[in-house]
């Protein structure tokens, strides 16, 4: 939902999906509300059916219309549409440029990353009294992890000095931050250490390197190596083609103007749509990839 406008994504039977305004065009009652598997809308004031391709199936006492029967003629006002990553995109513009248009180069720089198979595991709306744009700046940086998240810069390394940030020209940016701790952020002695795990989930000991700094920056090596070495018998059959930086590091990407995905390359896909609204609705989806 954008603003006061509702939209029905539909696939049809040859397996594509068309969008349509969540409107009868009789009255103008909206016809679905939340998601649902239907073989066709029908309008809860009088009843009309609408197919799934949007043309009208059916409205009580078809024959007494002066304008003749609409049954077959008359059609759900369509918008444009299309998939990418596993999502649905669609657009009230007639004359907007194409998805792939819009979203590049985003498709190129994620094609390695198993968005289409992905299985979706939760899914939250949540109500933001605040304007919506406030929403997405704060989903556009990470400064405030540290602060707000200090579990994070124990096993991703969100340091000035070593993320590296990327921008395009049509305001879709990223920013890439290694799996591996922070060197400025340290747990207090004795706490074991997140990313102690992680390398012993790749058979990697821990306790071979010789200091924090060295298990860091050398585990972090290490660590790609194993995955290299180890992807495919582990199951993890979406490294075969990533460059030797996918597997490990975490590219936090912001789309124009609303939309955010995080990966987390072994087993997390994570997106978010701010919807601007009465209520700014930041819509999550995480997914198993």
């Amino acid at each position: 939902m954008i603003l006061k406008e509702s939209v029905i994504c539909v696939r049809q039977e040859d397996g594509s999906i068309k969008a349509f305004y969540n409107s009868c065009r009789h009255r103008g009652m909206r016809l679905v509300d939340g998601a649902s598997s239907v073989d066709a809308f029908i309008c809860p004031y009088h009843g009309w059916r609408w197919a799934k391709d949007g043309v009208l199936a059916f409205a009580q006492d078809a024959h007494d219309f002066p304008q003749g029967d609409p049954c077959g003629k008359l059609k759900l006002k369509e918008l444009r549409c299309d998939t990418w990553g596993g999502l649905v995109w669609y657009t009230m513009d007639d004359n907007a440029p194409s998805l792939a248009e819009f979203l590049h180069p985003m498709p190129e720089v994620y094609r390695n990353y198993p968005m289409d198979t992905a299985v979706r595991v939760v899914w939250y709306r949540i109500a933001v009294d605040a304007n919506w744009k406030f929403v997405t700046d704060n989903f556009s940086e990470s400064y405030h992890t540290r602060t707000a998240h200090p579990q994070v810069p124990p096993w991703i390394d969100q340091d000035v000095d070593t993320a590296r940030h990327e921008m395009w020209p049509a305001g879709h940016g990223r920013t890439v931050q290694p799996m591996r701790p922070s060197l400025s952020d340290r747990l207090p002695d004795g706490v074991e250490h997140p990313f102690d795990h992680i390398l012993r989930q790749w058979d990697i000991d821990p306790a071979q390197y010789e200091s924090f700094e060295h298990k860091t920056m050398q585990g972090w090596l290490d660590l790609k190596a194993a995955k290299r070495r180890l992807w495919k018998e582990r199951g993890y059959l979406h490294y075969e083609h990533m460059d030797d930086e996918q597997p490990t590091d975490s590219p936090h990407t912001v789309l124009f103007p609303n939309f955010t995905i995080s990966f987390l390359p072994g087993y997390r896909i994570r997106v978010n749509a701010i919807a601007p609204g009465a209520h700014d609705t930041p819509m999550t989806r995480q997914a198993i990839a």
